[in-house]
């Protein structure tokens, strides 16, 4: 893994927050946010996908052999060892309501325990 682990995970956050950040300012500036609801009345955006697509890009294309579980997008290669986790807007409810109350976690775990984790909260 290049980098130390914290930095990894804190350098997927702030892609994942930056991305988010994107359709956040377009939210405020007038540009339609279009709100979806998941089996779990949960709700989710475009925001929240491609917040998430991105960091998956990153990570296949870095680290192919890790795992990834993400909040809209589930899991991919269940065999791996080490696993991000990735919730890619957390508190979608404030960011559709254009509160600045979300931010994007990231987490590397092995074996179900957490090695490293960070989140990026670009509002504040």
């Amino acid at each position: 893994m290049s980098g130390s682990q914290a930095e990894v995970v804190l350098r997927l956050a702030k892609l994942a927050g930056e991305v988010a950040f994107a359709h956040y300012r377009d939210h405020l500036t007038g540009k339609r946010l279009a709100v979806e609801h998941k089996g779990d009345a949960s709700p989710v955006t475009a925001a929240d996908r491609a917040a998430e697509l991105a960091v998956r890009e990153l990570i296949d294309r870095e680290f192919p052999g890790h795992g990834v579980l993400g909040e809209e997008f589930g899991r991919t290669r269940p065999d791996a060892k080490r696993f991000f986790c990735i919730d890619p807007i957390d508190g979608t409810k404030a960011f559709t309501a254009g509160a600045p109350l979300w931010g994007s976690p990231v987490a590397l775990t092995e074996g179900g325990g957490a090695i490293a984790g960070a989140a990026c909260f670009p509002v504040t």
